[in-house]
């Protein structure tokens, strides 16, 4: 059975959270510029009890805080271990489904990489073989002003 997860999840996290006031620890900066923090509600660590029911997995690459609940809830098929999920398969799916904008009216391409935060605009070179991972904090962007308010500059090519 096909099923979207991340909506799934999404929704959960929303009822559970939304309205409520969240404070944040920031423990590190990953490669692409993303905080990495550890999150709190009413005092309750959101990370944990997500990992613990299943709707979010430990990142190990920066904490081993959740790998005992994570490991719980894979037993014991809460969440996401409820069901069979190919979790680089979807990547490479979106990845590859981020060359074409959702939106044709918006198809600036905001990419992330080693020379920082550039968008593309559809004449550039590199365009059509630019691909889009919102996953990694990559988007669309409907003109250049909204690029660049966001703070995205130009690519060179």
């Amino acid at each position: 059975m096909r099923w979207d997860c991340g909506s799934y999840v999404q929704d959960e996290v929303r009822a559970r959270y939304q309205g409520q006031r969240a404070t944040c620890k920031i423990r590190d900066v990953d490669r692409y510029g993303r905080i990495v923090a550890k999150c709190f509600v009413a005092g309750r660590d959101v990370g944990a009890e997500l990992v613990a029911d299943g709707l979010a997995l430990a990142y190990v690459k920066y904490s081993r805080d959740y790998v005992t609940l994570e490991k719980s809830a894979s037993v014991q098929n809460r969440g996401l271990w409820s069901s069979t999920y190919e979790r680089h398969a979807v990547a490479r799916q979106q990845a590859a489904r981020g060359r074409d904008a959702p939106d044709p009216s918006c198809a600036l391409k905001g990419n992330i990489s080693k020379n920082g935060r550039i968008y593309h605009m559809p004449s550039d070179r590199f365009y059509a073989r630019t691909g889009i991972n919102e996953n990694r904090g990559e988007r669309w962007f409907c003109s250049a002003s909204e690029a660049q308010r966001a703070g995205w500059r130009r690519a060179g090519q």
